[in-house]
C-alpha cells in the first residue's frame, strides 16, 4: 500500500507526502493527503456504500488498536469510522468520551454537539439500545453545557436533565442523580417558580441524608435555604444556611468555596436583620481567605463588612479592612 502511494506521489497524481507518522503503539507509517479535496470527494463517492463500510470498519479498528491507552486523542475521529460503519456502539462510545474531553476545556457548543449526534443515533437506531450509563452520561453533559452556554432557564437544558434524572435513578446512580436534581433545582428557581425549586430542594436533603454524603448534605442545605428566601420566608430559610456552614469548614481549615457559601450565608443573615451572625460569617470568610492567600477575595469579604458596619452606623473597624 505504501509504494503505491509512493507511485502516485512520484506522478503527482491525487496525492502527496505529509510526513511520518509515529502511533502509540510503536508503528512507524509514511503520511499521505490529497492534493485536493475534490480529488478525495469524488473517489469517497465513486465507492461502493459495502466496500465504505468495510473499510471505516477496519480503519476504526486499526486506530482502536494502536490508540488502545490514548483514545481520547482521537476519539471524534474513531467516532466517524465507526458511525458510518454502522458499528453503533464504539460509535456512541467514542462520541461520549469527544463530548467529556472538549467540555473539560469548557468548549461547551461542541460538547452540545457531540452530545444531540449521539442521542439521534440512539433514537434512530434500530439495533440493541446503548446502555443506560451511556444514554445518562450523554444527557447529563448535555444538560450542563445547555446550561452554560444558553443560561439556567433554557427550556431544552430541562429536558435533558429530565432524562438524565429518571435514568440515573432508575439505574441506582446517585451521584448523577443528585448532580441532576441541582441542575433542575437551578433551572426552576431562575425561572421564579419557587413551589418547585423548594419540592427538588427537599428531595436532595433526603438523597443526602440517606447517603450520608457530606457533599450532598452541603449543597442540599444551601439550595434549600435560598429557595426558602426567595419564597419570601425569610426566617425559615436561615435555619437550613445555619446547618449549611459547618460543612464548607468540615476539615477545620476551611476552602476557598467556603469563603464563597460564609459570604452567602452573610447575606441572607442581613436580610433577616441578624446582623451579629452576618459578621461572623464576614469574619470566618476573610479568615479562610487570609489563610488560603486568596488576596482579592479576602479584599471583598473585608469590604462587604466595612459597608454592613457603616449601614448600621457603627464605628468602622479594621477587621482585615
Amino acid at each position: 500500500m505504501e509504494n503505491q502511494c509512493d507511485e502516485l506521489v512520484e506522478c503527482e497524481h491525487f496525492l502527496q507526502h505529509t510526513g511520518i507518522n509515529r502511533w502509540p503503539d510503536g508503528t512507524v507509517s509514511s503520511q499521505y493527503s490529497f492534493i485536493h479535496a475534490l480529488y478525495e470527494n469524488v473517489i469517497y463517492e465513486r465507492t461502493g456504500e459495502s466496500r465504505k463500510t468495510r473499510l471505516h470498519q477496519s480503519i476504526g479498528e486499526r486506530l482502536e488498536s494502536a490508540y488502545k491507552n490514548a483514545t481520547e486523542e482521537i476519539a471524534a475521529e474513531l467516532a466517524n469510522h465507526f458511525e458510518r460503519s454502522g458499528d453503533y456502539h464504539r460509535a456512541l462510545q467514542y462520541l461520549l468520551q469527544s463530548a467529556e474531553k472538549v467540555f473539560h476545556r469548557s468548549a461547551y457548543q461542541e460538547v452540545i454537539d457531540y452530545c444531540q449526534t449521539a442521542l439521534a443515533l440512539i433514537k434512530s437506531s434500530k439495533n440493541a439500545p446503548p446502555s443506560d450509563e451511556i444514554e445518562m452520561r450523554l444527557n447529563f453533559l448535555l444538560g450542563i453545557s445547555l446550561t452554560s452556554s444558553r443560561g439556567y432557564s433554557a427550556g431544552e437544558a430541562r429536558e435533558a436533565y429530565s432524562k438524565a434524572q429518571t435514568i440515573s435513578q432508575h439505574i441506582g446512580n446517585e451521584i448523577v442523580l443528585f448532580q441532576t436534581l441541582t441542575g433542575l433545582w437551578s433551572f426552576h428557581l431562575l425561572r421564579g417558580e419557587v413551589h418547585n425549586a423548594l419540592e427538588l430542594g427537599d428531595r436532595m436533603l433526603k438523597l443526602a441524608e440517606r447517603t450520608r454524603n457530606a457533599d450532598f448534605m452541603l449543597e442540599a442545605l444551601m439550595t434549600s435555604g435560598v429557595a426558602l428566601f426567595f419564597r419570601g420566608r425569610f426566617n425559615p430559610s436561615q435555619e437550613p444556611i445555619k446547618h449549611a456552614l459547618p460543612y464548607y469548614d468540615i476539615d477545620g481549615t476551611g476552602s476557598l468555596i467556603s469563603v464563597f457559601g460564609h459570604g452567602v450565608g452573610a447575606v441572607l443573615y442581613c436580610y433577616n436583620a441578624r446582623i451579629e451572625d452576618a459578621t461572623a460569617c464576614f469574619r470566618r470568610a476573610i479568615q479562610i481567605a487570609r489563610g488560603q492567600k486568596a488576596k482579592s477575595l479576602e479584599l471583598r469579604a473585608a469590604m462587604s463588612l466595612c459597608r454592613l458596619r457603616q449601614s448600621q452606623g457603627k464605628e468602622r473597624k479594621r477587621d482585615g479592612c
